[in-house]
């Protein structure tokens, strides 16, 4: 796809809010049976302040720090620093120390690796961003993207989500 003027080389893909209320219950079944793609995982915490638990679907990729989860929701300011989390993949849990990575340029440098590994026309769903471009991204384009929405990494430390 050829990018026109107005819209960016890079960008998120967000799901309509009415599609995350219906999904994220079935695929939370899902996942924790054992019956989805490895690709997904079950992110369980509590809030560093509110103390509230969550249990949050993603997408779960292998990037060059190990498993991690590419977001641009509120949810992902609980993992400054580090912060425990349960990840459920396969049917299987594992405790681990979830880290927050929001710097732009670290961002981009680490999706731009991953584009590449994944070749940018199959890597824009396999990372969930949409790339506009009828070529490779450069640094730059991922970096004005991850400035503009807020893309992060939430690195899922202690090893990768258990595997099926």
């Amino acid at each position: 796809m050829a990018k026109d003027d107005t819209q960016p080389a890079v960008e998120g893909f967000p799901l309509p809010r009415w599609l995350i209320r219906i999904a994220n219950p079935l695929a939370r079944r899902l996942i924790d049976q054992g019956r989805a793609p490895a690709e997904l995982a079950v992110l369980r915490f509590r809030g560093r302040k509110s103390g509230r638990a969550f249990k949050i679907p993603v997408g779960v990729v292998q990037l060059d720090e190990g498993a991690a989860a590419l977001t641009d929701a509120d949810w992902r300011y609980n993992f400054h620093g580090g912060h425990p989390v349960e990840v459920s993949a396969g049917g299987k849990r594992q405790r681990c120390i979830a880290t927050l990575v929001d710097d732009p340029d670290e961002v981009a440098a680490e999706l731009h690796r991953a584009i590449r590994r994944y070749g940018y026309k199959r890597a824009g769903r396999r990372l969930g961003i949409r790339i506009n471009l009828g070529r490779e991204p450069t640094l730059d384009e991922i970096a004005d993207a991850a400035r503009r929405t807020g893309l992060s990494i939430v690195y899922l430390g202690g090893g990768a989500p258990p595997r099926r």
